[in-house]
């Protein structure tokens, strides 16, 4: 949908204040300067690796879905 432009353009200049539907719209503070975060250490090793716990035996499997029926 195009709708007309009505009233007159005006260029917006940053820093003034500023008149919209009656209302000021007061100019954004200016930005802080980016702050330099320290970067952490890379790690040079992978981590170690734990051995896991071994699997139950076939017995083991078969008594445990006996015991659950």
């Amino acid at each position: 949908m195009v709708q007309e432009a009505t009233g007159i353009i005006q260029q917006l200049v940053p820093g003034v204040e500023q008149i919209v539907d009656g209302e000021p719209q007061l100019p954004s503070r200016p930005s802080s300067p980016l702050v330099e975060i320290e970067q952490p250490d890379k790690r040079a090793a992978p981590m170690p690796v734990s051995p896991r716990p071994p699997l139950p035996t076939t017995e083991e499997v078969a008594a445990q879905q006996a015991y659950q029926t």
